[in-house]
Order: structure tokens, then C-alpha cells, then sequence
């Protein structure tokens, strides 16, 4: 480190960086300099270097802007990120916000420079953010320990360090031969990829879509509009998380005429329906998988792009979820891996930093290292997240780990493992293998003077996502005085998974939150799936509130589930699910309307409750039945008997083989989420409304054969005489 001399020292750093600019063009590297003191010093250090750049060169992301007529002051990083800039400053003295310091390093392109302002190093990990508050529960005060290792990944040669008090450390430039490197013609790989979009624009098979995968700064996006402008004739739809995320596609593809494929957001698109020879989507990762699904069997031709790491989610678990879903629903699809950077040089420093700092990179255990399974040398343990920063080859497994399990994962994930205050990071192990991972945080008792305020959904309390829930959507103000333990992520190495290692692992948990009686009730929160409500099923957790709109995240309903921990709460627990279950079939047919019949069934069947006594069938509900499976009654007036038939004899239509799962689909849709017959009749591909109506009474008729087919044969006989 230089020590600082009488001189300022921040003209001295600024000239040195302006003189390294030539070098680092010609070699496409980015550098990393960092600006640690008070907020004006920074500031004032920063602005004797951006003279040298061109506004429009230049983004800065922070409180206030340096200067009128320098770049203006931004808060929301993501309208930026189809640009490319030559300066980008991240003023983090308010906060850091992380998963912004990840993307805004992808708009620098080779010979940028990416500064970053910080306060004082050694009070930086001990400082209040408001960053980290809008998302970490209970506490604006994080732990501070991934400041900590933040600020031990600056040992990094090619960083520049500033110190207001300590002098300057200049960031190493580039090596003389990468310097010589002029650089540039389109790396083989992005020809390739090119290449490919037009051959699936122009193939004659349907329904095989091309995913383009690589790590930013690869030009997938740069190859789907440059394959785009060279189809003018080719009606082409563009899709992607919002429109900042397809800028450079959008760019690149402007074709004869100055023609632009018509942008299209997801939900607006599936809406729609507009036709389209091939559909682009760009930043396929941070759409719902549930989401991406459709697109993919709604357009004959499709390109996905998706980032295999970065702020907008982490690609091996994009890829562990999705591409098993492409091989069921897409048979013959393509992968193209792209390497090779476009917009800065192979091996540049910038994103190798970024990886370390941020575990970009973080993989599972080695499968080949991985132990054969022995259930008795399994051992459980809670860890402490501060001994995650000590250990960065536990911290780099269990971070591998989430990644895997959850394909949006963030930069900001990391953070919120080693600083959330109260977080538990539960984990079985055997020998040095992390086999499975649970992160928990406590939730309860609510202040008693604000749950009459959160029942009537006046006040709001951070972090009590299930407690507040229970009062505020379910009406149980006693559960707002109990104290829970919520599971916010739980993953099994993808290798072993199907061996009961989650639901060990949840064993293991509960007996040490009974044993210690720090819990009233455990519970999780997660979008709706069949797999996933059938695993906290098996584990003894029940369904107690579905949410009536699909989370922008996951583009699924998110479900709470509970286990109680003790009779008290089990007492609140079996109001609850009483309570649900009286309410899913109204739900199913007032904000419920377009979940997806196995997955309405699937509730159905866990949220199994006393049976209603109104819903016993009277000799009048009969005589109705018969009519209507005879042709003889129309639909809307036997709606009475034929819902007291479904509750009544709901196991033999729900659950027995009476019924293929194609005629329980029909009767959830129409006796419960009320679908037109139009809607019927174009989603089980039958020829109008009418013919809906008939397989409405062939369904009937077949299940009252098989629950009272002497009751069915009596009315029928009666009617007929």
C-alpha cells in the first residue's frame, strides 16, 4: 500500500487509473477500484477521475448525483442492465446492495471501470444498511459477516484500493502480452450461436426448442437479435423478465427496414396468445419456471437464453429444475454452452473476483467424492452461520447446495446466510459431505397490542411471514401468541435425493425444537407443486392457507403449512385446518379459478376435514341426480345434489380409480373453479359447449354406477315408468 503523502492522494490515484485506460482497453479487461472513507471524500475522489469519460459512458448508482451535467444518480440498477458503460460507480455508503454490485458489473465492457464506494473498511461490517433491511428479517442490523469477507477478498492484486487516512494501492494492469491482444472478432462460439436460432427458425420440427446457456457478458443476447434481424420475413415475437433485460437483443435485432420484433412481457404474452413463428426469450432464468413452461408448448419455435450465474439467479440450479422439464415436455431439444466472452477478454479479473467475493461458482460436493449412504453415520448438527466465514470450503458446499435446490438464487442470498439476525443453518452430514441443508428463523409471539391491528390489515410486522398470516388471512388471532420456527429453504445434495434425507433431516430438527422448547409450531412457506406439498404431507405438516394470487417469483400460489410442537398448538391447528378445508372449495371457485386441476385435487386431498352434514344426499337429491345423468334435468338446476354428491362420496372420485385423472380434472374445473363450458370444451379438446355438457353427464353417470348403483337404477326405473 502507498502511504499517503501531503498531497492529495486521490489526484495522484485518478491519474494513475487514466494512464492504465489505454492498456486495459487493448487487453478488454475490467478493473475493480475501490473508494473507502467518508461519503464526501469518495465522492470528491471520483469526481477528479470521471472527466475523463463521456456521460453517457458513465452510470452511477447511489444517494445523490456527483455533478449536474456528469451521469445522473440512479436507484434502480435493473432499468441499466441492456446498456453497456465504460464507467459504472456503486455508491454503497447507504447500504450495498448486492445483487445490484453483480449486475451492473455486466454493463461494463472490456477496458471499464467498476468503482465502488465504501465507508471506513474496518467500520464498514459494523454499520447499519438499508439495503440489507429490505429483505433480512427482525433486524436492520446485519451480523456483519459478509462485509467481512467482502473486504478480505480485496487482497485481490487487481483491485485498486483507496483508503482516505491509508494511501493507495494501485490495481495491477494487464500483462503486456494481454495488453498487445487487440481484440476482436466474434468469438467462434457466439457464430455458432447464431447460427443456430436461424436453423431452428428455419427447421420443419416443432417443438424443439434451442436453449443458449453461458455466463454473462457471452452475447446469447447479441445472438438472438443478430439471428433475428436476419429473418425479416419471420414473424418473431420477444419475451424477457421486463424490457431492460432484452435491450441488447432488441438492438441487435433490426432488421430491413428498420423492423424490431415486437417486445412482449410473459403473463401478457400467455394472455394473448399472439401467434409467432419463433418466440425469443432472453433472461430465461428469471422467469417462473411455471411460466417458462407455457411458453415453451405455447409457440412452435423457441430460443431461451439464460444466465448460468449472476444477480438474477444462479444457472446450475435453473438448469438442475428446468431441463428436466424440457426433456418430459420437449423431447429432443438443444443445449448451446457459450465460453467465450464478447464483451471483455477471457480470464479478466473483474469476474474473477466477482465469483470468489460472491460464490458465483459455488458447486455441490464432488459426486465422485460423495460417500456411500450409511443412515447410522449420519450425523446432525446446527451450525453457527459465523463459522461459515472461516470455513470457506463448508460456506462454498452448503452455498452449492441452495444454489441446486432453488434456481433463483442470489447474490443477496449469500448475504442473507451470514448476517441474517436468528438464522439457523441446519445440516446432515456424513464425514465431510453436506448431504442435506435447512435454514430456519424464528417467528412469534406478535406484539399483543398490534394483532387486533394486524387482523384488520392495518399494521404489518417484518419477518413474521406465517404468524402474521395466520391472523391477518386465516382469522386465528390465538396464533399470533404462539412462537413458530419457519423453514426458509431446505435442499438434499441432487444425488441423493429420494433417500428420506429431508425428511431425517426435519426429524432431527423438530426433536431438538421440542427438546429445547423454543417452538410452539414449525412451518414453511413455498409455492404450490405436487411434489412439494406431497413431502411436508408425508412429514406430518398440514395445509392451513393457500394464496389466492400467484407470487411474482415463483408464478406460483404459495402455500403454509404447520406441525404442531405441543397441545396448545395443535388445538390452533385443528381449528385452522377445519377452517380450510370449509374454505378451499369456495376458494377453488371465487380467486382459485385458474390453479391447475392436479394441483386443486392434490389440496383437495390434504386439507381432508369432518365431513359436512348438509352434505348428506336427501331422497329429492337423488331424484335430481338420475334426471340430470339421463339427459331428462340441465346442469344449473341440480347444482345442490350434485355438490352434496361430490362431498359426500368425495373419496371415491377424488382419490379411488372410479374416475381417470382426466374426468376428476373436468368435475374440480367445472363444480368447483365454475370454468365456462366454452373454457371446457377447448381445454379437453371436445367439439363446443354441448359436447362439455354430455361429458359432464357421462362423468356423472359412471360415478353414480360405482357409489350407489341400486339407488341409480331405482330413480332411473321410477322416472322412466
Amino acid at each position: 500500500m502507498i502511504s499517503e503523502p501531503s498531497t492529495d492522494i486521490r489526484a495522484a490515484a485518478a491519474a494513475e487509473l487514466l494512464q492504465l485506460r489505454p492498456a486495459l482497453r487493448r487487453a478488454r479487461q475490467r478493473r475493480l477500484w475501490v473508494c473507502a472513507g467518508a461519503r464526501d471524500w469518495c465522492v470528491e475522489a471520483v469526481r477528479r477521475l470521471a472527466h475523463a469519460w463521456r456521460p453517457e459512458s458513465m452510470l452511477w448508482l447511489g444517494e445523490d448525483a456527483p455533478d449536474a451535467g456528469e451521469a445522473a444518480a440512479q436507484r434502480d440498477y435493473r432499468r441499466y442492465l441492456g446498456g453497456e458503460y465504460e464507467l459504472v460507480v456503486l455508491d454503497a455508503h447507504a447500504g450495498l446492495d448486492v445483487d445490484a454490485l453483480a449486475a451492473v458489473a455486466g454493463t461494463l465492457h472490456g477496458g471499464g471501470l467498476l468503482v465502488l464506494l465504501a465507508p471506513p473498511l474496518a467500520d464498514w461490517p459494523r454499520r447499519a444498511d438499508a439495503q440489507f433491511a429490505r429483505f433480512a428479517a427482525h433486524a436492520a442490523q446485519p451480523e456483519g459477516h459478509f462485509l467481512l469477507r467482502l473486504t478480505e477478498c480485496l487482497d485481490d492484486p487487481a483491485v485498486g484500493l483507496l483508503q482516505q487516512g491509508h494511501g493507495w494501492r494501485p490495481p495491477l494492469p494487464p500483462a503486456p502480452a494481454a495488453a498487445a491482444a487487440e481484440s476482436a472478432v466474434a468469438p467462434s462460439g457466439q457464430a455458432a450461436a447464431v447460427a443456430a436460432v436461424l436453423a431452428l427458425a428455419q427447421a420443419r420440427h416443432r417443438h424443439r426448442p434451442l436453449v443458449l446457456s453461458a455466463p454473462r457478458g457471452r452475447g446469447k443476447s447479441t445472438a438472438l437479435g443478430q439471428a433475428a434481424a436476419q429473418l425479416p420475413a419471420q414473424q418473431i415475437l420477444v419475451t424477457a423478465p421486463g424490457r431492460a433485460s432484452c435491450e441488447t437483443l432488441l438492438r441487435h435485432a433490426r432488421g430491413a427496414g428498420g423492423r424490431v420484433p415486437p417486445f412482449v412481457p410473459p403473463d401478457e404474452l400467455l394472455r394473448r396468445r399472439s401467434a409467432a413463428d419463433l418466440l425469443l426469450i432472453d433472461e430465461a432464468a428469471a422467469i417462473p419456471l411455471p411460466l417458462l413452461e407455457q411458453l415453451v408448448l405455447g409457440w412452435p419455435r423457441v430460443a431461451l437464453a439464460t444466465t448460468v450465474q449472476g444477480y438474477e439467479g444462479t444457472g446450475r440450479g435453473f438448469e438442475l429444475k428446468f431441463f428436466p422439464r424440457l426433456d418430459r415436455i420437449a423431447p429432443g431439444w438443444q443445449l448451446l454452452r457459450l465460453s467465450e466472452p464478447i464483451r471483455w477478454a477471457a480470464a479478466d479479473p473483474l469476474e474473477r473476483w466477482l465469483a470468489r467475493a460472491l460464490l458465483l461458482e459455488a458447486e455441490l460436493f464432488p459426486e465422485e467424492r460423495l460417500p456411500a449412504l450409511v443412515p447410522e453415520a449420519l450425523v446432525y448438527e446446527c451450525l453457527d452461520p459465523g463459522r461459515l466465514v472461516t470455513d470457506e470450503a463448508l460456506l462454498r458446499q452448503l452455498f452449492g447446495l441452495l444454489v441446486s435446490a432453488h434456481y433463483r438464487t442470489r447474490p443477496s442470498d449469500l448475504r442473507q446466510l451470514l448476517d441474517m439476525p436468528a438464522l439457523s443453518v441446519h445440516v446432515l452430514r456424513q464425514g465431510e459431505a453436506v448431504l442435506a441443508v435447512a435454514l430456519a428463523i424464528p417467528e412469534g409471539p406478535l406484539p399483543m397490542e398490534l394483532i387486533p391491528a394486524i387482523l384488520a390489515g392495518r399494521r404489518r410486522v417484518r419477518g413474521e411471514l406465517i404468524a402474521q398470516s395466520l391472523v391477518a388471512h386465516a382469522g386465528c388471532e390465538a396464533a399470533g401468541r404462539l412462537r413458530g420456527l419457519r423453514i426458509m429453504r431446505i435442499a438434499v445434495h441432487p444425488r441423493r435425493q429420494g433417500r428420506g434425507l429431508g425428511s431425517r433431516l426435519l426429524r432431527d430438527l423438530t426433536a431438538q425444537m421440542q427438546a429445547r422448547g423454543e417452538a410452539d409450531w414449525i412451518g414453511a412457506s413455498f409455492g404450490l407443486d405436487r411434489p412439494l406439498l406431497a413431502f411436508w404431507e408425508g412429514n406430518g405438516y398440514v395445509p392451513v392457507r393457500v394464496g389466492l394470487r400467484r407470487e411474482a417469483s415463483s408464478g406460483q400460489h404459495a402455500l403454509i403449512v404447520l406441525q404442531a410442537l405441543n397441545r396448545s398448538a395443535a388445538s390452533q391447528l385443528k381449528q385452522l385446518r377445519i377452517r380450510f378445508h370449509a374454505l378451499l372449495p369456495l376458494q377453488l371457485a371465487d380467486g382459485l379459478q385458474a390453479l391447475e386441476p392436479e394441483l386443486a385435487r392434490a389440496l383437495l386431498a390434504a386439507a381432508v376435514g369432518p365431513t359436512d352434514p348438509g352434505a348428506a344426499l336427501e331422497p329429492q337429491d337423488w331424484a335430481e341426480l338420475a334426471a340430470f345423468a339421463c339427459g331428462r334435468r340441465g346442469y344449473e338446476v341440480s347444482l345442490v345434489a350434485i355438490h352434496r354428491l361430490l362431498q359426500q362420496y368425495e373419496a371415491a372420485w377424488r382419490h379411488s380409480d372410479v374416475l381417470d385423472p382426466g374426468e376428476r380434472a373436468f368435475l374440480i374445473e367445472k363444480c368447483l373453479q365454475h370454468h365456462p363450458w366454452s373454457q371446457l370444451a377447448q381445454t379437453h379438446r371436445l367439439d363446443g359447449a354441448g359436447m362439455a355438457r354430455a361429458r359432464m353427464r357421462e362423468i356423472l353417470h359412471r360415478l353414480l354406477r360405482a357409489v350407489a348403483p341400486d339407488r341409480l337404477e331405482a330413480e332411473c326405473r321410477r322416472q322412466s315408468a
